[in-house]
C-alpha cells in the first residue's frame, strides 16, 4: 500500500488521489451538525405522526410511506455525510453521485412517503 506521505512517481511529482484514498475514506465519515439533527428531528417527528395516524387508521397509511419517507432523508444524509461528500471536492464522479441522490433520489422517496 502506498502512504498518503510517498509520491507515486507521476509525472506532476507529490501524491495522487490513488494513493490518498484508502486515508481519505477512512476519516471521510463526518456528522455535520446541523443537517445530521435536522434528518433526525424530521424522521422523530414524521414517525411520531404517523404512528397516530396509524393508531387511528390503519389503512389510511401504509409502512410502506414511513419506508419510503426513511430511505429518502436516510439518502439525503448518505450524501452529505458519508467519504461521497469527501470525495467531492477530488473526484467530478463522486460530485455528480451526489448530485443524483440529492436530486434524483431523495425526493421521490420523500414525496412518496407523505402521509396524505
Amino acid at each position: 500500500m502506498v502512504r498518503p506521505t510517498e509520491t507515486t512517481g507521476s509525472r506532476r511529482g507529490g501524491d495522487s488521489l490513488n494513493a490518498m484514498l484508502p486515508v481519505l475514506l477512512k476519516h471521510a465519515w463526518s456528522l455535520p451538525p446541523v443537517v445530521t439533527i435536522a434528518i433526525a428531528w424530521s424522521a422523530f417527528f414524521y414517525l411520531r405522526g404517523w404512528r397516530v395516524v396509524r393508531r387511528a387508521d390503519p389503512l389510511l397509511l401504509p409502512s410502506w410511506r414511513a419506508a419510503a419517507f426513511l430511505s429518502g432523508i436516510g439518502s439525503v444524509w448518505i450524501a452529505l455525510a458519508s467519504p461521497i461528500d469527501a470525495l467531492n471536492e477530488y473526484v467530478m464522479t463522486a460530485h455528480m453521485l451526489q448530485h443524483m441522490l440529492l436530486m434524483m433520489v431523495a425526493p421521490p422517496l420523500i414525496l412518496l412517503g407523505a402521509p396524505l
